[in-house]
């Protein structure tokens, strides 16, 4: 029987608990086996071909930048080229694996992830410079996205059958889209990677992986342990190497638009506060901001340009090229409407009102949510009654206005927590509304404590209904170390609040607990 065929419902990976002597001990023996293995040469895997290149990267230990964590090789364009080839190439043999297929590989990854996880715990803390409740924590989402990512894989298999129209025969079919480029950042190195390559890998496509230079050495292991899962060695590449190098040959790879899209979009602001301490939420904000309106100011005439020559006048299509072209036309929409004014507004109305696919309207509304329009209003509530009936597309909805820089954001996000698309019971709406809340920098740091309120009085009270979601919702307040000490003090209080809650689950008992420690 295929693993599969034997799958049970999702169960998040319980993080492990260090405060038990057994597994203290434990991590200090994976912490000396890791130790063992400091400074070994790690190869670049080019669709199965290991090669070497004349230079070398060194991973560093950022608690200890005297210890040579792996050796690895800098990838040049050549290797770039050959790695998008080959996994174009690839592509056709892999894509027509059966979901079923790649299901089994996704989930044997979830099982070697788990029996390796003290080790990759271990990793994470020389490499990544984290501490073990945090890697764990890393490692714990690697393994729940390669479970989540199979149980999805099965259902867009078999996806729900369509309305028939007379004289009509209508089916849905969810095609794998190409080559897919996965550039982790360093600050998440296994969990971002392994939820970025395995949702790829498991739909069908082929992948090159370009992991962040400071933590080269956890993508390497990661790699061994796809192979070892069985994922074919043509079906990914790992290239290390200089951003620069490599990301630039990246972004014009077979002249995709969807490299130039990615490449034109700035570090969004919670990149740019994981760089800084003291974090300033306001100070990032302000300075993304201007970034963005510069570079619009100094580019208009081309951006205007290249949004006019990526329009798709033809019917909707899902195919990569075209993909693509939407993502560069939505990137360039981001700069064009960057004065925030009426005339913005406009522009990301009409995008909005003539789009013809999911893609397009999210860009336009995106674009809508940081302005102060009635066009922002009447597009909001037009997209709710066209989805009104449709639970997913309403979380899009609820996310988008939650990650809003406006000022009102903390009191539209309360608004919408008794809109009856929203319920506390189910963790798909809370993630949506509550959870994007507290990944918006700006209005979740807010300097008179309001974000910190929210997110700490729907913890408590959803702690009595799934203790699992309220602990994994505490992680918003994980950094609060990093911040002024006023937000500082404000959000201690929250967390020594939830830590004091009467009845407290376990679970978020422990999180509060060690946060505050």
């Amino acid at each position: 029987m295929s693993a599969a065929a034997r799958m049970t419902a999702f169960v998040n990976e319980a993080y492990t608990d260090f405060s038990r002597k057994e597994n203290a001990d434990a991590m200090r023996a994976a912490l000396a086996n890791v130790r063992s293995e400091l400074g070994r040469e790690y190869d670049l895997l080019i669709a199965g071909e290991r090669r070497k290149s004349g230079a070398k990267l060194e991973s560093l230990n950022p608690s200890r930048p005297s210890e040579v964590v792996g050796i690895h090789q800098k990838g040049t364009e050549q290797d770039a080229r050959d790695a998008v080839s080959a996994a174009h190439m690839y592509f056709p043999d892999w894509s027509q694996t059966s979901f079923k297929q790649r299901t089994d590989l996704l989930l044997r990854t979830a099982t070697l992830l788990k029996e390796r996880k003290l080790e990759f715990d271990a990793w994470l803390v020389i490499e990544a410079g984290k501490t073990w409740a945090e890697a764990d924590a890393d490692v714990s989402e690697a393994i729940d996205f390669c479970g989540y990512y199979a149980r999805q894989a099965l259902k867009l298999a078999n996806p729900e059958p369509l309305v028939q129209l007379s004289g009509e025969r209508d089916e849905m079919v969810y095609l794998p889209l190409g080559v897919g480029i996965i550039i982790p950042p360093w600050n998440f190195p296994l969990a971002i990677l392994a939820g970025m390559t395995t949702a790829a890998l498991v739909t069908g496509n082929a992948v090159v992986i370009k992991p962040s230079s400071d933590t080269p050495t956890i993508a390497a292991k990661f790699a061994e342990v796809l192979l070892a899962a069985g994922f074919p060695a043509r079906s990914f590449s790992l290239l290390t190497g200089s951003g620069a190098a490599i990301g630039d040959v990246l972004a014009r790879a077979e002249d995709d638009p969807a490299f130039a899209a990615q490449m034109l979009m700035p570090p969004t602001e919670s990149e740019l506060a994981a760089k800084r301490t003291p974090v300033d939420p306001v100070a990032i904000h302000t300075a993304r901001l201007a970034l963005v309106r510069a570079i619009a100011l100094a580019h208009r005439e081309r951006l205007a340009r290249l949004y006019e020559q990526m329009r798709d006048p033809g019917d909707f299509s899902p195919d990569a090229k075209s993909a693509g072209q939407r993502a560069l036309r939505n990137a360039c929409l981001r700069y064009l409407t960057a004065a925030d004014d009426e005339a913005a507004a406009g522009l990301a109305d009409a995008h909005y009102r003539t789009a013809s696919n999911m893609t397009d309207m999210i860009a336009g509304l995106a674009a809508l949510t940081r302005m102060e329009s009635p066009l922002r209003d009447a597009a909001f509530t037009h997209f709710h009654d066209r989805f009104r009936n449709d639970p997913l597309v309403l979380d899009k909805w609820m996310s988008l206005q939650a990650g809003s820089p406006l000022p009102e954001t903390v009191n539209a996000v309360r608004a919408l927590m008794k809109h009856p698309a929203f319920d506390i019971k189910n963790p798909n709406r809370v993630r949506a509304l509550v959870g994007a809340f507290s990944a918006n920098q700006l209005r979740f740091h807010a300097s008179d404590g309001s974000g910190y309120r929210l997110v700490g009085e729907v913890i408590r009270t959803l702690d009595g209904m799934n203790p699992q979601v309220a602990a994994r919702m505490a992680g918003a307040f994980e950094s609060w170390r990093r911040y002024d000490p006023a937000r500082q003090q404000m959000m201690r209080a929250e967390l020594a609040a939830i830590r004091d809650l009467a009845g407290i689950s376990p679970n978020l008992f422990e999180v509060a607990s060690k946060m505050l420690d």
